[in-house]
């Protein structure tokens, strides 16, 4: 007999938040930057493992969108967090100001597309992620002027704080099994993929 396992749904405030928020507190100036230690140790095991292993048990649950940014996200965070680490242990010299933009830009239009999907899950999906974007550009600009990093700073802790409800919302909805906290979930679509090959071929399905 076959045993079916039912895997819960795991919110977005795991891990994404704690390691956002503490480098970006770093980013606006509010800390010193003595805290770029424990930035990393959560950027590896929270914002990394942890994160990387909720995309992976997502896939098992059936949620593609959420195993596809849980485990991006996570090897985005422990691959920042191994190459400053890297850096600061004097292991290689650091990339250029050009190369640090390149890879910001890059990660921004990635987490644009996802923010686009986020447009069918819910309006805070979409402000979290859209966030996640702003950020990622605010840090690219952010290699060329301080004022730009301060601003991302800011950004990044707002949104850490939007995917923290966004995270309790879920959890909270889902244990007291009810919408005690609303996200702005999206109704599905109904649409649904057509045949066009079933009136091509009923008339003679009809004569059979």
């Amino acid at each position: 007999m076959a045993i079916i396992a039912k895997i819960a749904t795991l919110p977005p405030w795991d891990s994404l938040p704690s390691a956002l928020r503490l480098s970006c507190i770093e980013n606006a100036g509010i800390s010193s930057g003595h805290m770029l230690n424990l930035v990393l140790a959560h950027g590896i095991f929270y914002g990394g493992c942890s994160q990387f292993a909720a995309g992976m048990w997502e896939f098992a649950a059936n949620n593609i969108f959420g195993a596809s940014a849980f485990s991006t996200f996570g090897a985005f965070w422990i691959s920042l967090s191994v190459y400053i680490w890297a850096h600061e242990g004097k292991l290689y010299e650091m990339a250029s100001e050009l190369d640090m933009t390149i890879f910001f830009c890059i990660w921004g239009v990635f987490v644009t597309m996802f923010t686009l999907i986020t447009t069918r899950i819910s309006q805070v999906h979409f402000m979290v992620f859209g966030g996640v974007a702003a950020l990622f550009f605010l840090l690219a600009m952010g290699e060329h002027s301080a004022a730009m990093k301060k601003c991302g700073g800011y950004v990044g802790i707002a949104t850490g704080a939007l995917a923290i409800y966004l995270g309790y919302a879920q959890l909270l909805n889902e244990v007291w099994k009810g919408n005690y906290l609303s996200i702005g979930a999206r109704k599905p679509s109904n649409n649904k993929p057509v045949n066009k090959n079933k009136d091509k071929y009923s008339d003679v399905e009809d004569l059979e």
